[in-house]
């Protein structure tokens, strides 16, 4: 389920519509998951988000990347018959999102 499609249920109460997907995962990703996100590097040091987040140069690029999509405006709209879309301003979600 989507974040706008959670919060859309949560302000208005729309009836959420569900689907059964068959979901694969990787081995890395599980062994790294069953380790507490700590994943052995080339070297065979341990590597995890803490330990990353206090290089200066990850730290800073996570920033950056946070700052940038934080600052990319949200808002909902309504498909038209003719192919085209339009803000829905009156929408309850649009104060939500967009004026944050």
């Amino acid at each position: 389920m989507s974040l706008a499609r959670a919060l859309a249920h949560r302000v208005v109460r729309m009836p959420l519509r569900t689907e059964r997907r068959e979901v694969t995962f990787d081995q890395k990703l599980i062994d790294a998951l069953r380790s507490g996100g700590s994943t052995l590097s080339a070297a065979g040091i341990p590597v995890t988000v803490e330990g990353s987040l206090r290089l200066a140069a990850v730290l800073g690029a996570v920033m950056l990347i946070a700052d940038s999509l934080a600052s990319v405006p949200l808002s909902l709209y309504e498909k038209l018959p003719n192919g085209g879309r339009r803000v829905r301003e009156d929408h309850p979600l649009h104060r939500v999102l967009h004026d944050l």
